[in-house]
């Protein structure tokens, strides 16, 4: 057993984005000598060791809620000094963090993580039924950006260098940010409900099988969905006929891009 400096590593994730910056970050502490506990919050522990590093997407400038319920759930951790803590999550705009920073460091700062280092990840936009997906050489490009932004943020943490990016509403304007922000947090609780199956459905189950919340059941050969879902887009996405659509009259989703990161394997 390694007497080295410890980093737990936790992360959740819908099409791989968060997940890929995770294991970024988990090599990069890895190559500065740190043994690495690497886990989803869906099948981890509690974090332990001498620094904590957690990677999660924003939807709809904020935290998922699964990762909010998870963070507020953490035991407080133990010691006098608070525990060196990265928070990055992934966005597909600069812009696009809002709050999740904010308050994703609030919720850690409350169980006794020190957040000295807070910043968004930029990765390709995975929210095709209402969103623009960039194509395939567009997204290798932003992959690779960003691949590159996790790196240097877990140095920078590591060399004690502090930092919180600012919040910018500048994308949406601040009426506009907080009514997208207050209007998915009430969306999210009915939108499972909007999603439906085309004839092109096959029945193979696959959506229901890497659901990473567990809120989709096969009834009838049929995907159906329940209302622990966060709209991780992992679904649609993943459908290998196209056939999962979501409000299909406003965002056209069956003739959107897809994006599964190439890494990500569910």
């Amino acid at each position: 057993m390694s007497d080295g400096p410890k980093a737990s590593i936790r992360y959740f994730t819908g099409t791989g984005n968060s997940m890929r910056i995770a294991d970024i970050c988990a090599t990069a502490f890895a190559e500065a000598g740190y043994a690495t506990d690497i886990a989803s919050i869906a099948s981890g522990g509690t974090p332990d060791g001498d620094a904590a590093c957690f990677v999660f997407p924003v939807y709809s400038l904020d935290l998922p809620r699964i990762a909010k319920r998870y963070l507020e759930a953490l035991p407080p951790t133990a010691g006098p000094v608070p525990r060196p803590t990265l928070l990055l999550v992934t966005g597909g705009d600069p812009d696009d963090c809002g709050w999740s920073l904010i308050e994703g460091s609030r919720l850690l700062a409350s169980r006794g993580f020190d957040v000295s280092f807070a910043d968004l990840v930029r990765m390709p936009n995975n929210w095709g039924p209402f969103m623009r997906v960039p194509d395939r050489e567009e997204a290798k490009a932003i992959l690779e950006a960003g691949e590159a932004e996790a790196k240097e943020a877990t140095l920078s943490f590591l060399a004690g260098r502090r930092y919180a990016k600012a919040l910018s509403l500048s994308k949406f304007g601040p009426i506009g940010s907080r009514l997208m922000r207050a209007g998915f947090a009430l969306g999210v609780k009915r939108l499972w409900s909007r999603f439906k199956v085309s004839t092109a459905c096959t029945s193979c189950g696959l959506c229901a099988r890497s659901c990473p919340t567990g809120s989709i059941a096969m009834e009838g050969g049929r995907p159906r969905w329940s209302a622990g879902c966060e709209q991780c887009m992992r679904c649609f996405n993943i459908c290998p006929s196209r056939a999962i659509l979501q409000l299909e009259a406003i965002g056209r989703g069956s003739t959107r891009e897809r994006w599964i990161e190439p890494h990500f394997k569910p």
